[in-house]
């Protein structure tokens, strides 16, 4: 019995296990792939020094069931390029797969797929912070409260913030997100 099922078919040990395991491999090693209807589920692997590109087809010559994933994974030199036939639309970025990069097509209606980069683009997040101290202090502490101030940071990849004359009853941390 193969994915994806019909309605009324009956599940047999073999079948759970099957779809329960660890997911199985499609190794690609050309320069082209369409991806068929066997890789629901599954992750193609794809492996060449040259670029490749991957497309994905019409509903019209493959009966993609409703909410399909593909997964893929370049574990070749060379670049992978996502494509959509015609009349297919693939929403998300990036659509190129870098060496030792991957990515999940979800299909969301009929000819229509969103791209989930399994990894990142070479920007790492910028996280912007402030810091405002002053007032209050606490009774247990020596050095008493402290007078208004404030350190502002804009920084890639840290995780912890260097300040002085801060204490725990007196701190304050806003975190902005961007990109």
């Amino acid at each position: 019995m193969a994915y994806p099922f019909e309605a009324a078919e009956v599940l047999t040990a073999v079948d759970l296990n099957a779809m329960i395991g660890a997911p199985t491999q499609n190794a690609q090693t050309g320069t082209t792939y369409t991806a068929v209807l066997l890789d629901a589920g599954k992750t193609v692997t794809l492996s060449n020094a040259s670029a490749v590109t991957l497309t994905i087809p019409a509903q019209a010559s493959v009966s993609w069931a409703d909410n399909t994933q593909l997964n893929f994974l370049n574990i070749g030199a060379g670049t992978v390029t996502i494509t959509a036939a015609a009349g297919v639309t693939i929403n998300g970025t990036p659509l190129t797969l870098a060496t030792s990069k991957g990515g999940s097509l979800i299909r969301t209606a009929s000819d229509a797929w969103t791209f989930i980069p399994f990894s990142g683009d070479s920007n790492p997040e910028t996280i912007e912070y402030l810091i405002i101290a002053g007032g209050g202090g606490s009774s247990t502490d020596a050095a008493g409260g402290g007078g208004a101030g404030g350190y502002t940071s804009s920084v890639v990849g840290e995780t912890s913030v260097a300040g002085v004359g801060l204490n725990q009853y007196s701190v304050s941390l806003l975190i902005l997100y961007t990109q």
